[in-house]
């Protein structure tokens, strides 16, 4: 028999997905990657679907296995991590046949239930299903957040499925469960329809408090409990692979099925988040900053800007800002052809001649500024409305300044809702940094300029490697997940605050906070959206 010695994740990100190998102290053995599409079929709507989740699952988990050259029975178990609050109804066990058409899956992305006047047989209010939820007669934004710990927002997954009740009401009563990402593809793999504590916690109907589906929330909104998956803690074994799962995927029959957790805990927890103190930043298409706490604490400013949810141990303080490194890659896409054709020529990734390009500008980009709120802010504003600007432009303004500024606007905004955690009284001793922004050692310098905090940063995976170190905890390798972290996590460099730049960033950042709310009192935000809709 094959001495089962290895972990494997699957990270099913926003834009693809990656399956990741590794031995017991951490050391990846093989990281396979691939993507695929979303769709924009109205203004604010981002979709998906689920049946190609899984076909790039199965591509990127049997290339792995073979680039790992193991037997796949030497994988004692496997666990997901996953972009949350995406949300996918599906038929009964064991098919799980999508029930939703032409696409199956609304993204956490899409901003319909803020303003869904696009929507077929829509009452025709601005906000319909977000306003519904706050009332006091149905839900209430204050008994909402003292049970669920979030706030009455699009991007959860209680108002994707309310859409759903309202405009596809046939969809939602065949469904059998509503399922996130990682529930879809666990319940794949062990053929029960299972996810856990930390991604029901961001759905919206999931009491933090008591680690279960909360009766009253569920009850309010009209949705059964019956139709939402059956909650686990994190690193707890909830079946085994079936044979149809390993026939598809490469594992073995038989492989555990570990609960993993979101892509945010899962990449606190592959970066060391465990102890008070502890705060993370990963940044990739947007910001998710996720500081421990050992019960659930509550903002003490109305309405809540920081937001409650479960972590892989104990909770988490998270700050949401979904518009982040996308902007870059926005910026790429929409400013620099010439980049993108040097590096296809060279073979190179066409971020690695923007960041040499933005590194000549100078500190502060020459007075310009970006407010990167390109699809809504999130944390610590949460205001679906919100829109991306530039302000500060001259002629003397150039695209490297402009492409600092993005990079620089990012930093700021995580910057508002470190204060917002200050604020509430968390200590924050250090950060630790991951995601795809990282790469830019420069935009690293940047967040300890900002911030005012030493920052280290951990690997690249580091949520895959939390959900490694889950499916270690489940397969017994480590006693808890302290133990786990210990053993697998890795602090690859660090970066101090340098108090001359301190004192500028300051500066500019002061300006830069101000900017949004004078859009704001002038309700500009919302008025263009509204305009926009006209125009469409």
């Amino acid at each position: 028999m094959a001495q089962k010695k290895y972990l494997a994740a699957i990270d099913a990100g926003t834009i693809g997905s990656r399956t990741m190998i590794t031995d017991t102290e951490g050391n990846v053995l093989a990281l396979e990657y691939d993507e695929y599409p979303s769709y924009f079929p109205h203004p604010g709507w981002v979709v998906q679907n689920c049946t190609d989740w899984w076909d790039v699952i199965c591509k990127t988990t049997h290339r792995a296995i073979e680039a790992a050259r193991i037997d796949p029975k030497e994988i004692a178990a496997v666990a997901v991590t996953n972009q949350r609050e995406t949300t996918t109804p599906v038929g009964p066990l064991p098919d799980m046949e999508p029930v939703m058409e032409p696409y199956t899956s609304i993204v956490w992305q899409d901003r319909r239930t803020a303003y869904d006047r696009w929507c077929p047989n829509t009452p025709g209010k601005w906000g319909n299903i977000m306003d519904w939820i706050k009332a006091d007669e149905n839900v209430g934004e204050r008994e909402f957040y003292k049970r669920v710990g979030l706030t009455v927002d699009p991007y959860f997954s209680m108002g994707k499925i309310l859409w759903i009740k309202w405009h596809m009401p046939e969809v939602f009563e065949k469904a059998a469960c509503f399922l996130c990402v990682s529930g879809y593809i666990s319940s794949k793999l062990c053929g029960k329809f299972v996810d856990d504590w930390t991604n029901c916690s961001r759905m919206g109907l999931f009491n933090i408090t008591e680690n279960k589906w909360d009766e009253y929330i569920c009850g309010r909104m009209g949705i059964p409990i019956e139709k939402l998956p059956e909650p686990h803690p994190s690193g707890e074994v909830v079946g085994e692979v079936t044979k149809r799962a390993a026939e598809e995927t490469g594992f073995a029959e038989g492989t555990l099925v570990v609960m993993g957790g979101g892509d945010q805990q899962c990449g606190a927890l592959g970066i060391g988040v465990t102890e008070p103190g502890d705060i993370e930043a990963t940044t990739g298409t947007g910001t998710f900053m996720l500081a421990y706490t050992k019960e659930p604490r509550f903002d003490t400013a109305w309405p809540p800007r920081v937001l409650c949810s479960e972590h892989c141990i104990d909770h988490v303080n998270e700050c949401s800002m979904f518009t982040t490194g996308v902007v870059y890659r926005w910026f790429r896409d929409q400013f620099c052809r010439e980049e993108k054709e040097v590096a296809a020529r060279f073979k190179i990734d066409p971020y690695e001649i923007m960041n040499a390009a933005a590194d000549t500008a100078k500190l502060g980009s020459r007075g310009t500024l970006c407010v990167p709120h390109f699809i809504g802010a999130g944390a610590p504003y949460w205001d679906p409305f919100a829109r991306g600007v530039f302000v500060g432009l001259e002629l003397g303004t150039t695209k490297e300044d402009m492409m600092r500024s993005i990079l620089e606007g990012a930093c700021f905004y995580i910057r508002a809702s470190i204060e917002a955690m200050r604020e509430m009284g968390l200590e924050i001793k250090e950060m630790g940094i991951t995601g795809g922004l990282t790469r830019n050692e420069t935009f690293n310098w940047m967040q300890a300029q900002v911030y005012n905090i030493p920052v280290y940063l951990g690997i690249e995976e580091a949520t895959p490697l939390g959900a490694c170190i889950c499916a270690g905890v489940g397969a017994g390798f480590f006693k808890d997940m302290r133990d786990g972290v210990k053993k697998m996590v890795k602090v690859l460099k660090r970066w101090e605050p340098e108090p001359e730049a301190v004192e500028k960033y300051d500066k500019l950042y002061k300006i830069w906070y101000d900017i949004y709310y004078a859009l704001k009192e002038k309700n500009i935000y919302r008025r263009l959206v509204e305009v926009a809709g006209e125009l469409s």
